[in-house]
């Protein structure tokens, strides 16, 4: 992806860049701050899913 997300979550201020990746937690305040600007992907899981990040998911 690119460009830059800038957000504010549980009220910490983060920008995420082009091949980074940040985690909110389900009920977790959350939103996008002023200046965002590229392509992004969203993807919300379930939270059984959150165990691939125990072991090596690769293909």
């Amino acid at each position: 992806m690119d460009g830059t997300l800038r957000l504010v979550a549980d009220g910490t201020e983060v920008d995420v860049r082009a091949g980074e990746m940040y985690i909110v937690e389900a009920g977790v305040e959350h939103a996008v701050r002023p200046g965002s600007r590229g392509t992004l992907v969203i993807v919300e899981h379930a939270s059984n899913a959150a165990q691939c990040c125990d072991r090596d998911c690769s293909p």
